[in-house]
């Protein structure tokens, strides 16, 4: 968490205020972008922050950024839901098909919601708007490695 805030933090300093619409990214832009989505493999780094920030390093206004990061987890998304959907299909839980879906239909609304807010968000501040996502990924970071001192 502490080194996803501090990508934040840094992409935010090193990024000046971008000019570039998705369409205008080359191939070899959209790939740098990709590649920092992967990031997310590792614990405690966001797929979005990620992918974002490097939207910003390749010259992409901060809301074309968010949505680039959001269209590139589409696939993913559809994935996975090709891949779990069959199990929660033979599942022998009573239920869980049914659970499952009420649930996915939720996350989906309130994913629909909190980009909406984010677009929002970086269109009123488009500069420094990843420093309240950065300070938070720090102040968490230091509350898990405090608890986990304090707990031995």
């Amino acid at each position: 968490m502490i080194l996803n805030g501090l990508l934040l933090y840094i992409g935010e300093k090193m990024h000046s205020k971008g000019t570039k619409n998705i369409e205008d990214l080359s191939y070899r832009q959209a790939d740098v972008v990709g590649f920092f989505q992967s990031f997310a493999l590792i614990p405690g780094f966001s797929r979005s922050g990620s992918s974002m920030t490097a939207g910003f390093w390749m010259g992409l206004k901060h809301e074309e950024s968010a949505r680039f990061s959001m269209l590139l987890a589409t696939p993913i998304i559809a994935g996975a839901g090709i891949l779990e959907v069959p199990k929660l299909i033979k599942s022998s839980n009573p239920g869980l098909l049914q659970t499952s879906l009420i649930g996915g239909i939720v996350a989906g609304i309130f994913a629909f919601i909190s980009v909406y807010i984010l677009i929002k968000w970086f269109r009123r501040k488009e500069i420094n708007a990843m420093r309240p996502f950065a300070y938070y990924c720090w102040i968490v970071g230091i509350l898990i490695l405090g608890s986990k001192f304090l707990l031995r």
